[in-house]
């Protein structure tokens, strides 16, 4: 019998397309580029890849114009461009996750793809392409992303007509389309970067290179794109005869302020400002000299008055006032070398049921832990026993499963895993419980594999007879269908390979659970022997959609790949464990990082296994329903009032995400799919725990109790977790590298670029991203390009040497408490010091800066000694130890100080003046012992 979905591609095949079996939107056949297709090839895909539901349509002879850009309005001007090249002529659109769309064509000659990859002041990465030779895009099927189908505008889709029906696109015509997409991103203040996502190198111009682009502290970095951005829309917006010269002279005087204060980088704004001037029409009025003038003329005035982001970073935006550098000698950027834990809160146990929080407080007290060492991982692994067996809904665009990722941070020795085995214990116990169900499965399974035998002989021995007497032979019977070998559901595995992990997803299609002590081993090794393809995994397994595994030789449809992981992690791995990860894995963890549990006598108040959570998890697990062998998962939707919680959870993560970037920023996209797992997983776990009716809704309650583990607990903990990761790339190399010097170096040594490029990277840069790095690292106040006449003298060019600040040398880094804020002050005040990326990076970073104490003589060494101190934070220094007076702290508490305060200010400019002199004794010595 034809299915609805085979007898479709035979239509599209009828219709001169291509069509392809897919998976999301990744086609299911391995050389799906070159494999033939005809009218019987479907029936086939439908046996073979039987979950394979979308329908992806090859593009080397209908190429398709993909406008994957998240900005509506420029995704609106890009499309009236194309069908401005194509006048009075019918484009169909389709589109899966708006404001992206993609629009089909024909074509008699293939072609490459080609594309262009821009990045707007909001870090997000848009692309153009044209699809065409070795591409295929999704037709007909449902947005891995979204869950939501594919549609067509005004329901007029590919089979509205046949291939011949649609407009023809050469490549001359593709080319000159994507070169006109690429001005209007650019005249928006976007900036070209590569498939990768980084900016493209520029060639060398009058036997110069190019000034690469200066990299300046996360807030500071948005305020300079938003600057550029800003102004150059306001000029592209311009009409005829509204005074575009003078715009654009002041333009160039604005931004080239910011270019000598090293925020922007001179040939970019060049760029951005002409291209600007080139959408206004003002090129096209005046000429291209006379606009090149024009900029040269604001850039010189500009020029002459640098200027840098004000304090408060992107919120100062549009303040056009002078500032000083956030980070100087005298306050250099401590965040750079923060790696410790810092304050942080404790978990809030009253966001859980009373019976639920009754028993972690028990089993805490028994395995002598904090709270937090047994609700964090409880969370993990009840969310995960859910998984896709009850899905949370929002609206049917954000439906999510129950699923949570838990890492809990410590030292060895700290309490990870007696907190992990309280309820690791009761899950062995439920499975021992199991033991009869999972008998009789067993018994069953080898019924069928037998029956399945003995019908595959009476087939083959009627095909036998068949052939003898020279007729075609019957098709094999679905009873004759070898079922394989036998799996017994496990809730959980402690470690296990990826085809491991297939098999047990196919006999508990709801999700497993991965439980380890040391989360470590996974990542670490994670792209060691597959090249890569592990971290797709695990990205998919997040979600919960259909995929294909394939290793050794075998493939294993999974409908739902969604396995939780929950897990220990120490401190000084996170950051090798998440090395160079660019697909923001860690962004799915919910980082818990308790302190070590003060000592206390154990207790026998709890048994080895709990009635109470057994009863819990049994109950979990039982959730699971059937039909016909198939999971069936059940949705549990948001009543209105938690709805609109959740609306205001979103519009607060939509305002932290403009204040932060990096991996702070990639989190924090998260968080609303963490409140919504959380959410549903508190709910299940309070009905499990008191019996009842299962719930139809996620009551509000449970909503704001999951908005406030996720702001008040789980954000300060992921970012102290960040820190130890590296906030960006950048903020790793710099680190790696002041480490370096530190341990290599004493503070009268000169560093070197080969000594920061092949000692301190490893080779991981060339010079010229090492000087970049250095540059960086000066901006930050960590270093400083010695004068050439401070140099060795020698024959020819004299090489280029860096002195470090001698602050690096101090025996402790400035304390970050990191300050929750409470659920209520979402709205009206939702960005509170301590908890805003903006205030937390720029604002807060700055006056950790400023708490830097001053030199305090000098240790057997002959270093400088450093002393540090908070007002509300005690810390034992060097100085304090051998006697000496405390030195005087700020007077107001760190996250009162705000840098905008006349107070903070007063309290930074004392600590830079103690500094200063501290640092001029220091400079002092060194030359008086040469």
């Amino acid at each position: 019998m034809i299915t609805p979905i085979e007898e479709r591609r035979i239509r599209y095949i009828k219709a001169g397309y291509e069509p392809l079996p897919c998976i999301g939107k990744r086609p299911a056949p391995a050389e799906w580029q070159m494999m033939p297709i005809d009218v019987d090839t479907p029936a086939n895909w439908s046996a073979t890849y039987s979950g394979a539901t979308n329908t992806g349509i090859r593009t080397r002879f209908a190429p398709a114009v993909d406008i994957d850009v998240r900005d509506i309005a420029v995704a609106e001007q890009i499309e009236r461009t194309l069908r401005a090249m194509f006048p009075d002529t019918r484009l169909l659109v389709r589109t899966g996750s708006p404001p992206k769309r993609l629009i089909p064509f024909r074509c008699e000659v293939p072609f490459k793809k080609i594309m262009v990859n821009l990045e707007s002041p909001d870090n997000v990465v848009h692309k153009v392409e044209v699809l065409c030779d070795g591409q295929q895009y999704i037709a007909d099927g449902v947005h891995p992303d979204t869950n939501q189908p594919y549609t067509w505008r005004d329901d007029a889709d590919l089979l509205s007509g046949a291939r011949a029906d649609l407009p023809l696109l050469e490549e001359e015509t593709a080319r000159r389309f994507i070169a006109e997409a690429s001005a209007i991103m650019t005249g928006a203040g976007w900036i070209q970067v590569d498939a990768q996502g980084r900016p493209k190198k520029k060639s060398k111009a009058n036997g110069k290179a190019k000034a690469s682009k200066p990299e300046t502290s996360t807030a500071d970095s948005i305020y300079y794109r938003s600057a550029l951005k800003d102004e150059c829309a306001a000029l592209a917006a311009m009409p005829p005869n509204s005074g575009r010269n003078d715009a654009l002279n002041r333009a160039a005087f604005n931004l080239f302020q910011l270019v000598t204060g090293g925020g922007l980088d001179e040939e970019t704004v060049q760029e951005r400002l002409y291209a600007a001037a080139e959408a206004c029409g003002l090129v096209n009025d005046d000429g291209e000299a006379s606009v090149r003038a024009t900029i040269e003329s604001g850039a010189k005035a500009g020029r002459a008055q640098p200027r840098r982001a004000p304090n408060g970073g992107v919120r100062a935006h549009n303040q056009h006032s002078g500032s000083e550098a956030l980070h100087t000698w005298e306050t250099p950027d401590w965040s750079i070398l923060d790696d410790r834990r810092g304050e942080l809160p404790d978990f809030p146990l009253d966001c859980l049921g009373a019976p639920v929080r009754e028993w972690v407080e028990r089993a805490a007290r028994g395995a002598g832990v904090t709270p937090a060492h047994v609700a964090v991982p409880a969370l993990g692994i009840a969310s995960s026993l859910i998984g896709m067996a009850r899905r949370v809904k929002a609206t049917s665009s954000w439906i999510y499963p129950m699923t949570c990722w838990a890492a809990i941070v410590g030292e060895s020795g700290t309490g990870k895993t007696p907190g992990i085995d309280t309820i690791k214990r009761a899950m062995d116990q439920v499975e021992r419980n199991n033991r009869n169900k999972v008998a009789e499965l067993r018994r069953q399974h080898e019924t069928k594999a037998e029956a399945a035998k003995a019908a595959r002989a009476q087939w083959k021995k009627q095909v036998e007879e068949a052939v003898a007497a020279g007729q075609a032979g019957p098709q094999m019977p679905e009873a004759a269908t070898d079922p394989g070998k036998f799996i017994a559901p496990r809730p959980y595995v402690s470690n296990s390979t990826i085809e491991r992990l297939g098999e047990l997803l196919q006999a508990r299609p709801q999700g497993v659970v991965l439980l380890m002590d040391e989360l470590a081993a996974l990542f670490m090794n994670m792209s060691r022997y597959s090249g890569g393809e592990d971290n797709q995994f695990w990205l998919e397994a997040w979600n919960g959609g259909s995929s294909i595994v394939e290793r050794m030789n075998r493939s294993l449809q999974i409908d739902h790949l969604l396995v939780g992981v929950v897990g220990g992690i120490q401190p000084d791995k996170l950051a090798r464990s998440f090395e160079h990860d660019q697909d923001g894995m860690y962004a799915r963890f919910l980082f818990a990082w308790p302190p070590k549990p003060a000592y206390r006598r154990l207790t026998d108040e709890t048994k080895e296994f709990d009635p109470d959570i057994i009863n819990i998890i049994t109950r979990l697990d039982r959730l699971a329903e059937f039909e016909d062998g198939n999971l069936v998962p059940r949705e549990i939707k948001l009543p209105a009032e938690a709805m609109e919680e959740f609306e205001r959870l979103r519009r607060w993560a939509d305002r932290e995400q403009e204040a932060l970037d990096g991996r702070e920023r990639e989190w924090m996209a998260k968080a609303q799919a963490h409140a919504l797992r959380l959410s549903g997983t508190l709910c299940l776990l309070d009905w499990a725990a008191r019996g009842g009716a299962e719930p139809a809704e996620i009551g509000a309650d449970y909503m704001r109790a999951s908005i406030r583990l996720v702001q008040v607990y789980f954000w300060p903990h992921a970012r102290a977790a960040l820190r130890q990761i590296g906030l960006s790339e950048r903020h790793v190399n710099a680190r790696r590298a002041l480490r370096w010097i530190k341990a290599r170096r004493r503070p009268e040594q000169d560093i070197s670029i080969e000594g920061i490029r092949v000692d301190a990277l490893g080779r991981r840069f060339d010079a010229e991203g090492t000087i970049d790095l250095l540059g960086a690292m000066t901006r930050s106040g960590w270093v400083r390009e010695k004068k050439d006449e401070d140099g060795p003298r020698g024959r020819g060019r004299p090489a280029r040497r860096w002195e470090a600040n001698p602050l690096l040398w101090s025996p402790e880094i400035p304390e970050i408490p990191e300050n929750p804020h409470p659920a209520a002050a979402i709205e009206p005040n939702p960005t509170p010091q301590g908890i805003s990326g903006i205030s937390g990076i720029s604002g807060k970073h700055n006056d950790m800066a400023a708490a830097t104490g001053a030199v305090n003589g000098s240790d057997d060494n002959g270093r400088p000694e450093f002393r540090t101190n908070l007002t509300g934070t005690e810390h034992t220094t060097l100085q304090e130890c051998k006697g000496g007076d405390p030195l005087e702290a700020p007077t107001a508490p760190l996250q009162h100080a705000h840098p905008s305060s006349l107070q903070g200010d007063r309290n930074r400019e004392a600590v830079r003046a103690r500094n200063r002199e501290a640092l001029q004794r220091f400079e002092q010595q060194q030359r008086q012992r040469r």
